[in-house]
């Protein structure tokens, strides 16, 4: 093992990125929290099998939030033990893992929003019951649990505990074929997720285009179309550019190349703050987009205020 650097991959000391985090972290911790609590309220959000991924999404980018603000707020005050309770501290918390791992299931999670969309769309004579299936749309839930932390286990590699009562990013000393390798997963793993949003996008606004003279089926399709130009646009704009960067990081640290891609540039720093902004703009798309989130919304609302 080669150490490369003793500095969190996040290490950042200027204030105005400790305030613009924090504030748009909690705000994306509340929305989403509000989120999840009218759909634990809500009956008939309940009964949707859509609603329920949109609700569980809500809940990843709440951890999401909740992971970073960790981040940058305690975790420059803990000092982690000695032992195994150490190294686990390390590896999962200090490395990151558990925040990529939950913003990689936020991904997940978008590709089966958009899917289930795509089959309202598509094949609008069977999707009443496929949504009628909820075991297997909580397969598909957990499914994009266990992929999203799956594919961010090379978090765990990266960070281990010193002698030192300190955590230190190291880089295992991997032969180039295994380097290689790791960089082919990720290339994959992302042009998968990306191009699967895409694909299903396009089928959905060609399908609308070519939608039946039924006028609400029609305007149903233009509801979902709406919807899922939201999910694809946010996710291009907000997602992809940390994950295009942290590519050419690693085939900068593959080829051993002279770049200057960097965990510690501006740059890198302004990419996280896309991501984290995504979790603030995913509840307010299905909010906006969803009218059976804005009628339990306003339940929610008049209920509270009658108990007043």
């Amino acid at each position: 093992m080669s150490n490369i650097s003793e500095e969190s991959f996040f290490e950042e000391d200027s204030l105005w990125f400790f305030a613009i985090t924090s504030v748009e972290n909690v705000m994306a911790i509340l929305i989403n929290l509000l989120v999840v609590c009218v759909y634990a309220a809500s009956k008939d959000l309940k009964s949707s099998t859509s609603n329920t991924m949109f609700a569980s999404l809500a809940f990843v980018d709440m951890s999401t939030s909740l992971c970073f603000l960790f981040k940058i707020t305690l975790q420059p005050r803990i000092v982690p033990p000695n032992g195994l309770f150490g190294e686990l501290y390390c590896r999962l918390i200090y490395s990151t893992y558990l925040m990529w791992g939950c913003i990689s299931s936020s991904w997940f999670h978008i590709i089966l929003i958009t899917f289930d969309r795509y089959i309202a769309v598509v094949y609008p004579y069977n999707y009443k019951q496929f949504s009628e299936k909820k075991t297997t749309h909580s397969f598909l839930i957990i499914a994009a649990y266990v992929l999203g932390f799956a594919s961010m286990n090379l978090n765990i590699l990266v960070a281990k505990a010193s002698t030192k009562n300190a955590c230190i990013y190291l880089l295992p000393t991997w032969s180039y074929t295994l380097k290689f390798i790791c960089l082919v997963f990720y290339s994959t793993y992302m042009i998968f997720v990306t191009l699967s949003i895409i694909i299903m996008y396009l089928v959905i606004v060609t399908k609308t285009l070519l939608a039946s003279r039924n006028r609400t089926r029609k305007v149903a399709q233009k509801r979902v179309t709406l919807l899922c130009i939201a999910i694809v646009g946010e996710f291009l704009t907000f997602s992809c550019p940390s994950t295009i960067y942290f590519f050419f990081y690693m085939v900068q640290l593959v080829l051993d190349l002279d770049w200057s891609f960097s965990f510690n540039s501006s740059f890198y720093a302004f990419t996280i703050q896309l991501v984290n902004a995504s979790s603030i703009l995913n509840p307010v798309i299905y909010i906006t987009c969803c009218s059976a989130f804005q009628i339990s919304f306003k339940q929610l609302f008049l209920s509270i205020k009658q108990g007043n």
